[in-house]
Order: C-alpha cells, then structure tokens, then sequence
C-alpha cells in the first residue's frame, strides 16, 4: 500500500512541481523543448507504470478487505457522488487547459 502511495505522490510531484513551475522553463532552457518534452513523458509513463505494479501489489494487501470492501452506508452515496464526478468530468474536458502539452502558456 505504502508503495502505491509513493508512486502517486511522485506521479502528482512530477506535473506540479516540474511542468507546473518556472523550473520547466530552466529546463527547457538547458535541453531544448523537443528533448524536454521526450523526457518528461518518459519519466510519465516510468510513474504510471509504477503506479500500474503498486495498484498490483496492494490488490493483494490484507489491508485491501478492510479499505475496499463497500459499507451499507457508502452504497447509498454512490449514485450522488457518481453524478458529481460525472459532472466534473464534463466541466474538466470542456475547459480549456492552459498546462496542456504544446499549448501556450498564460
């Protein structure tokens, strides 16, 4: 579970602190714009791959029964919270992103 967490962590690290910052553009600076981009979907997809094998393991975590197994009281929140991710979701793509790969920056 622990190593899921680590995995998320650097995962939200790498696109805050690196693309979401003024140290993208330092970098950019010192390996150019195509070399940048390379690398940091490389080190993406690194992280969605160890966030892939930390899913994995946790499956097979005995804390997995006590975390994920559904409570009478949460099934009747599902339909609303479903609807408001839903809604979210819909709000997320329609928006214009300004932190969009190859978009330019505001």
């Amino acid at each position: 579970m622990l190593n899921l967490a680590a995995a998320a962590l650097t995962f939200f690290a790498l696109h805050r602190v690196i693309f979401g910052s003024r140290l993208r553009d330092r970098i950019v600076a010192l390996i150019g714009e195509t070399a940048f981009r390379r690398v940091f979907a490389l080190a993406s997809f690194a992280c969605l791959t160890w966030l892939w094998l930390g899913f994995q393991s946790a499956r097979a975590s005995p804390w997995n029964v006590q975390l994920f197994t559904p409570r009478a009281t949460l099934e009747l929140l599902q339909i609303p919270l479903q609807l408001l991710a839903f809604l979210l979701i819909v709000a997320g793509i329609t928006t214009r992103n300004p932190t969009t790969a190859g978009s330019t920056r505001c």
